[in-house]
């Protein structure tokens, strides 16, 4: 069987890191949170046969602070 999603790491610089592949979209999701455990940052997931992409996000913030009451 071949792998269908393809994982990766975006640095803040921008450069990307290809971590591996994976058979099962639940599957990479579940390395890229381990991973994210250790090395919080941006990620994305792209499915090979449509192109998709997901981008997740361990970690950041994004934006200014908020306040809450």
């Amino acid at each position: 069987m071949h792998a269908l999603f393809d994982m990766y790491r975006v640095d803040v610089d921008g450069s990307v890191e290809w971590l591996g592949s994976s058979q099962d979209y639940r599957l990479a999701l579940l390395e890229i949170g381990l991973t994210a455990v250790e090395a919080p940052g941006e990620y994305v997931i792209v499915d090979r046969q449509t192109s998709d992409r997901i981008v997740l996000s361990f970690g950041m913030r994004r934006g200014p602070p908020v306040a809450v009451q």
